[in-house]
């Protein structure tokens, strides 16, 4: 392993722009799943969402009458703790002189992916972990239930889960993930296809799935990453997850979403650092960031949907 001896720890202007600005050419679903939104502090407390949201008051005041007093905020605080990310890149001197390239941005761009990558990796065991939901919303899908099935209903049992979350939460869930295993059922699913059939199109697509389930946005869940054996495994397989997340424009820590990712203000950054023998340059990228959970009735796993 090289000695790590820090050059600069203060952030590179340029390689901060290129991190914050970097884009993969594939979806990560897990800012989708966690919105994020900054926090000032690496440690703290954030409110979960409880139901004073909900309570109505006479707001009306007569003319000189008494101000009207609301009740304050009784749902439970949760401490967090932000986890520091970082990927270095290693570039020989020998090879930057010789390359035609700005190796510098396209390593800044590869350590941001790779640390994007790790926590898309992350976000998928957490969905897919049936302990991460509320009692009563997980289900197992056996026989006809199955999204692959002839004889499966979906838009039945999402409208049962739907309910199911409302009653919990007061708001009606707005997302609903697929795996592309499932994905792919549901456009074959003769029950789909029924219901859509006088359509323009005449094949499920994904604007017609929105409709069909009343949903605001369906996220395709289609991740690839390298195994042990490096060989390629998608991390979503034979789910779907329907939830409530807070839609843009109202992602903050006072507003209802199953949950957020917490990050540091002012990151993403980008900098460099050099090798002991001056020869090696190490191309960084870093964040600071934790996924918190914050309404777990505000969602709804479906496992086994294909067979």
């Amino acid at each position: 392993m090289p000695s790590q001896r820090i050059r600069s720890i203060t952030p590179d202007p340029i390689l901060t722009s290129i991190v914050r600005g970097y884009t993969p050419t594939e979806r990560f679903v897990y800012s989708e799943i966690f919105p994020i939104i900054d926090v000032d502090k690496e440690k703290g407390r954030i409110r979960t969402y409880g139901k004073e949201h909900f309570r109505t008051y006479n707001s009306a005041r007569a003319l000189h009458g008494d101000s009207n007093i609301g009740k304050g905020m009784n749902s439970s605080m949760v401490s967090y703790e932000l986890d520091e990310r970082e990927i270095s890149i290693p570039i020989d001197y020998r090879e930057e002189a010789e390359s035609e390239d700005n190796l510098r941005a396209d390593y800044a761009e590869l350590a941001m992916r790779n640390i994007m990558l790790g926590i898309e990796e992350e976000v998928a065991g957490l969905v897919q972990n049936t302990s991460t939901y509320a009692a009563g919303h997980t289900e197992a899908l056996t026989g006809t239930d199955k999204f692959s099935d002839p004889g499966c209903k979906p838009v039945t049992l999402i409208n049962d889960a739907k309910l199911t979350v409302a009653s919990k939460i007061g708001i009606q869930p707005n997302t609903l993930l697929l795996s592309d295993d499932s994905f792919k059922a549901l456009k074959d699913n003769p029950s789909m296809i029924e219901l859509i059939k006088y359509s323009q199109k005449g094949i499920v697509t994904l604007d017609l799935m929105k409709e069909l389930f009343e949903v605001d946005n369906i996220i395709v869940a289609d991740s690839i990453i390298t195994d042990a054996s490096d060989n390629f495994v998608n991390l979503y397989n034979n789910v779907a997850m329907l939830s409530y997340i807070a839609p843009q424009g109202a992602r903050n820590k006072n507003n209802a979403s199953f949950g957020y990712t917490l990050q540091l203000k002012g990151f993403p950054k980008g900098d460099e650092w050099m090798s002991d023998n001056q020869k090696v340059t190490y191309i960084r990228a870093t964040t600071i960031m934790k996924q918190m959970i914050l309404m777990q009735e505000a969602a709804y796993l479906f496992t086994g949907t294909v067979d």
